[in-house]
């Protein structure tokens, strides 16, 4: 049975028990009607959705349907918005991301018609068969947020389906740290080898690997004991590229101990020496941390080298990065307020430091709770 015309734009199928709403947004680009239908079962309702729409073609604000994809969509973003803005490794990161995971499961649905539902489903199925954590798969939430955000902005989708997600819960993973004598272990191994260098910029300095891996001889001032931490050099995939510190904070000036200084003399004459062996068989680069034919570690690589290092030696297992949580750990223990120590290590606040250091900076809370113990033994006693 044909559906009936009730009013205007509106139909009833009495099979169906449903009104058929049409709506129109204009002409394409070939001079074909682009036009919608939506169902309601309440003619009051179809009335309503006629109305809105008529009112959104006045004034300009009614989203036109189009067969979009998400995947194409994701192409937009990334080649038009997101890549003018972002340095490349964020980039690397993102199309990592789109290209192995979004586009497979998500790319061919139009982007109009995913709903919260689907996008939850994703999460679980990443994490679930994929077997992605929820730190990761958060990752994904935040992009496809953001995207989505841009998407309504010019007018692809009326709404950011993406508030309507539950995102996965972000889980905040304890850092490993050294203690003092295990650290000086780790210092004493690596005398005279090609790690020395590498872990006492670490240690004594508490630098990013990107930090360290960028920094150059003419960064420092061996004289006056001082570093400046400026260009960074960090891993897009199998890619090696530079750019500036994590942030404006990150650019600073800091003192050299004098076990440090002493080091990078060391590494300076050693790789002179180097150079006057290899002669043109040396790379020359400014780079302080590099292999003995003057090339700069890749940063992935000196990741590697350290891990391989502690296995060799017997040394409890900790990544690179938990060299710069031990510098933090043991500043606060010698005392040193949050604030110089968020300072030293380039954090933009000091809330940052706290955020970060929260599970590591509590003398104050062991004292108290020993306090508290002591007066409930004293109590005891009487």
């Amino acid at each position: 049975m044909a559906r009936e015309r009730i009013e205007r734009n509106i139909q009833y199928d009495k099979k169906t028990k449903l009104y058929y709403v049409h709506l129109y947004y204009g002409l394409d680009n070939n001079n074909k009607r682009i036009r919608k239908m939506k169902r309601t079962n309440k003619l009051k309702s179809a009335r309503s959705i006629l109305s809105n729409h008529e009112t959104e073609i006045i004034t300009g604000t009614a989203i036109i349907p189009q067969e979009q994809t998400l995947a194409e969509w994701l192409e937009y973003w990334m080649d038009y918005i997101m890549k003018p803005r972002l340095q490349e490794t964020t980039i690397y990161g993102y199309e990592g991301i789109i290209r192995r995971y979004v586009i497979p499961y998500l790319g061919n649905l139009k982007i109009q018609q995913i709903k919260p539902i689907t996008v939850q489903k994703y999460y679980s199925n990443m994490m679930n068969n994929n077997q992605l954590s929820s730190n990761t798969v958060l990752k994904h939430h935040n992009l496809l947020k953001t995207a989505f955000k841009y998407a309504v902005k010019q007018e692809v989708v009326f709404r950011n389906i993406i508030d309507g997600v539950e995102p996965p819960k972000k889980i905040q993973r304890e850092a490993k740290v050294y203690n003092v004598e295990q650290l000086r272990k780790l210092i004493n191994l690596s005398e005279n080898t090609r790690m020395e260098i590498i872990i006492k910029l670490c240690v004594y300095l508490g630098l990013r690997r990107e930090e360290a891996c960028g920094l150059k001889w003419s960064d420092i001032d061996l004289d006056n004991q001082t570093i400046y931490i400026r260009p960074a050099r960090t891993s897009a995939g199998s890619k090696t590229i530079v750019k500036s510190t994590k942030n404006f904070t990150s650019t600073r000036k800091l003192h050299l101990a004098d076990t440090l200084v002493i080091a990078l003399q060391k590494e300076k004459l050693k790789q002179k020496e180097n150079a006057e062996f290899m002669q043109n068989d040396y790379i020359v680069s400014e780079y302080i941390l590099v292999m003995g034919d003057g090339k700069p570690y890749r940063p992935n690589y000196i990741s590697e080298l350290f891990t391989k290092f502690l296995k060799k030696n017997n040394m409890p297992k900790i990544v690179l990065h938990e060299l710069r949580h031990t510098f933090a750990s043991l500043s606060n223990y010698a005392g040193t307020q949050e604030f110089d120590i968020g300072k030293a290590m380039g954090h933009s606040t000091p809330s940052t430091t706290k955020k970060i250091y929260t599970h590591l900076f509590d003398k104050k809370q062991t004292n108290a709770m020993n306090a508290v113990a002591n007066i409930i033994g004293e109590t005891d006693e009487r």
